[in-house]
């Protein structure tokens, strides 16, 4: 009974590699939603920092800066809803695992 299991240690093994905690699982797929051109919170957000220093830019020169415009919200509700995302996902264990997809 105490002889070692080569078989039974690679499904431990394999089984340890492929679990995840929950908080980790939450962020993956809180990066997933809201759409997929930003893949977290804080590029979105830093889109539309930069979305918005191009307006002010644009409206100095007398540029179309319509395009801007659209961006600029286009990543603004991103950056909410991701980081409305984020913010559930710090309420989740770092200790339970979470099982399955």
């Amino acid at each position: 009974m105490n002889e070692f299991n080569p078989v039974i240690f690679l499904i431990l093994v394999s089984f340890a590699y492929d679990c995840s905690n929950q908080k980790d699982y939450c962020m993956e797929s809180a990066g997933r939603k809201g759409g997929s051109f930003y893949s977290n919170a804080e590029s979105a957000c830093l889109s539309y920092l930069s979305y918005q220093e191009s307006i002010r830019i644009g409206e100095e020169r007398n540029q179309s800066i319509s395009i801007y415009r659209i961006l600029s919200e286009e990543s603004f509700l991103s950056c909410v809803y991701k980081t409305i995302e984020k913010r559930k996902c710090e309420k989740k264990s770092e200790y339970i695992p979470h099982f399955g997809y």
